[in-house]
């Protein structure tokens, strides 16, 4: 069971993000997404978990708020907070994104008492010690806190093409694993980018027997 950090292990996803901080310009190049478009097509998946109009989330993993700035572009009117474990990336994502709520924080470390309607993890993809233990950890650990839903999206294992930096997840035993210790509402994409996958993991509070009822 992953239930603590390896140092090294944070030290290569702080010095990966940070290294891309001082290298680049565009926002999308630096939290390590190939282009605007796959990163937007990405962040229109993850809205896609339920109406987050009007709701609180928390973005972990946030980097330099992007997908806050996606939601406002469209309109999408969310009480936002998003977490991230470098000093330096959230330092810039404050300048870029001043109203909204950015803190040094990581759940793993310490799951917070402040619970949001939904929670977002999107793109953690750097190879660690334990990939594997870790979203599974992760997974518990934003479900615990999330009051509607938890989306998570990873590379694939069914991917075309592999990066000797990122870890490739499979799907199919991500997916099992949730429905055997998390909950049964859960909802696999694998169907918006070639070497992309994402979960929706719901609270049984949403996609009930009654909403479904609406349905038929």
């Amino acid at each position: 069971m992953f239930d603590a950090w390896n140092r090294s292990d944070l030290e290569v996803i702080k010095n990966y993000f940070e290294n891309r901080l001082e290298k680049n310009s565009e926002s999308y190049k630096i939290v390590g997404y190939g282009s605007k478009e796959s990163q937007a097509i990405r962040f229109k998946v993850a809205t896609e978990i339920g109406n987050l109009h009007g709701k609180s989330i928390l973005d972990y993993g946030c980097g330099l708020g992007d997908f806050i700035g996606y939601l406002e572009k469209r309109a999408i009117n969310v009480k936002y907070t998003g977490y991230d474990i470098s000093e330096k990336m959230i330092k810039r994502a404050r300048k870029l994104h001043p109203k909204h709520c950015f803190e040094v924080r990581d759940i793993i470390k310490e799951v917070p008492n402040q619970k949001f309607s939904y929670i977002f993890a999107i793109g953690l993809n750097i190879r660690i010690t334990d990939n594997v233990g870790f979203i599974k950890e992760l997974i518990r650990r934003m479900f615990q806190i999330a009051q509607d839903g938890v989306f998570v999206s990873l590379l694939s294992s069914h991917s075309e093409y592999f990066d000797a930096q990122s870890f490739y997840h499979d799907p199919a035993l991500l997916l099992d694993w949730c429905l055997k210790n998390i909950t049964r509402k859960c909802i696999l994409r694998h169907d918006y980018l070639p070497h992309d996958f994402a979960i929706y993991i719901y609270k049984d509070n949403v996609r009930n027997g009654r909403e479904q009822s609406k349905w038929v």
